[in-house]
């Protein structure tokens, strides 16, 4: 990224412009090749010492200003150097990387940040290892099979001259020996030709004494190279061996991935229905709450009530108190007129007997105490109706006061019994509402969990493509290997029947004679 395309950037820091097209274009594509969500650029505000983002690679509708809470951007741009940390981010481990934008003179302008998943570097890192054997194993055969190619043409190059001496000693060996030993010459030019024949002969003695030292060297060369090409063709064996284990291996893997894949994907059915029944007894659950809180209020406003019922029987029966004591006291004001009338009733009929003593001139007397003596016979009868009245007055409010008494100490009991059913009401309510509570965490914790199950599906998916490809690729390893080994078979019968011509050239140049 060049760091005048972020200066322009930082002066006009405007979506349309053609450096943030740029940088985003710069971000996007190394958040897609690396399966990257969270890369972007930040700066540091001069004024505030806050982290600020400025363009997000993997979603463009995120706003250039907003804050950003971490404390490695600032360590990065005050230390000009790569700074990594595993932190917490949305509830998941993952590494943070920042690495500071610096101008030609080497000042910090900004950040360059992206987090990676620990589970994904993991995998990474896991796919990284298996790729890294595979090419071991390709390196390996490849340098196998270009040993066995350079021995090949390195021995060819060596044999071939043999095979082009050999024909030239046999063809002089049939020359001299197809010479005509009676031909006869002079005296002088004979012994020059027979002194020239000798020499030749000496020479050839020691060019194919020579020859045979020279054949012994290449025999033991041949020899050393086919112990050598036969501990190849057991490398090569053994690597094949190798090879078809981790290619049976990675089958089973293969086959347990598939395996796993399948219990992932029940497990995740299984979690769905277990969240969508959690979602209906959360329903149900709000429902019973609203019914809890419904019904305390209907009691609360019940209680209120009862309480002012209590409060009138309080004030009734002291009212019937008050009624008891005035019929006493009426009572006792009819005895003492039953008295009063009793007495009059007396003095009437004296006032009769008196009135007879006295004959006519006590007759009007007697009439005014006979009067006197049927008012006083009716008061008596009046007063003691009004007694026997008074009497059952006093029961009816001795009744009613007991059944008032009866009906407040019955409201009382139901009043305390409301409030201990109000108390458990609440509690119900307050357990219901926890119980709510804790099913919206599990709730979202089995979304969370669900989520979770959708990668690790993704992720198993995509590891169990990796691995055909991986079996696909030993499959053809383990093919390549049996020709290498088929060809090193080949090299090796060459090897033998390359021995076995050198063995007879060697034959051949012990039984030459001359």
């Amino acid at each position: 990224m060049d760091s005048n395309t972020y200066k322009n950037f930082i002066e006009n820091p405007i979506k349309t412009s053609e450096s943030y097209k740029g940088l985003f274009q710069y971000l996007n594509t190394y958040s897609t090749n690396l399966n990257i969500k969270n890369i972007y650029i930040s700066k540091i505000d001069e004024k505030t010492g806050k982290e600020l983002l400025l363009i997000h690679g993997s979603d463009e509708s995120l706003p250039i200003g907003d804050p950003i809470i971490t404390k490695l951007g600032t360590k990065s741009f005050r230390l000009k150097r790569v700074v990594c940390e595993k932190v917490i981010h949305n509830n998941q481990n993952t590494y943070s990387f920042y690495s500071p934008i610096l101008d030609s003179t080497g000042k910090s302008i900004g950040l360059l940040a992206f987090k990676i998943p620990t589970h994904t570097l993991s995998y990474r890192n896991g796919f990284k290892i298996l790729s890294n054997i595979f090419f071991i194993i390709l390196c390996s055969v490849f340098f196998i099979a270009l040993y066995i190619y350079i021995s090949t043409v390195a021995l060819w190059n060596i044999l071939k001259p043999i095979y082009i001496i050999k024909n030239q000693v046999v063809a002089l060996s049939n020359k001299i020996l197809s010479i005509n030993k009676n031909i006869s010459f002079s005296g002088y030019e004979f012994n020059c030709i027979q002194q020239l024949l000798v020499k030749s002969i000496d020479i050839i003695k020691k060019f194919i004494l020579n020859l045979i030292i020279y054949l012994e060297y290449i025999k033991f060369s041949i020899a050393k190279t086919k112990v050598n090409s036969i501990e190849i063709i057991h490398k090569i064996k053994s690597t094949n061996s190798t090879i078809t284990n981790v290619s049976k291996s990675t089958e089973d893997v293969n086959l347990k991935v598939h395996i796993l894949k399948d219990e992932i994907k029940n497990f995740a059915d299984n979690i769905l229905e277990i969240r969508n029944e959690i979602k209906e007894t959360l329903d149900s659950n709000i429902l019973a709450t609203n019914i809890c809180q419904n019904n305390n209020n209907l009691l609360n406003i019940f209680l209120m009530e009862i309480s002012t019922l209590i409060k009138k029987f309080k004030i009734e029966q002291i009212e019937c108190k008050k009624l008891k004591f005035l019929s006493d006291k009426i009572n006792k004001i009819l005895s003492d007129i039953l008295n009063i009338t009793n007495e009059t009733k007396l003095l009437s009929l004296n006032a009769s007997i008196v009135a007879i003593s006295a004959g006519e001139h006590g007759k009007s007397f007697g009439v005014i105490a006979k009067e006197i003596g049927e008012l006083s016979q009716n008061i008596i009868k009046s007063t003691s109706y009004i007694q026997q009245t008074l009497v059952k007055i006093s029961d009816t409010i001795n009744s009613l006061n007991k059944e008032s008494i009866e009906i407040f100490e019955t409201f009382k009991v139901h009043s305390e019994n409301s409030k201990i059913f109000i108390s458990n009401l609440s509690e119900m309510y307050t357990s219901v509402k926890d119980i709510t509570n804790f099913l919206k965490n599990i709730s979202f914790f089995t979304d969370k969990i669900s989520n979770k199950n959708n990668t690790l599906i993704d992720s198993i998916t995509s590891l169990s493509s990796s691995s055909s490809y991986n079996l696909n690729s030993i499959k053809q390893i383990e093919n390549l290997i049996t020709k290498i080994n088929d060809n090193a078979l080949t090299f090796k019968n060459s090897f033998e029947s390359l021995n076995n011509t050198i063995s007879q050239i060697k034959s051949d140049l012990n039984e030459f004679k001359l």
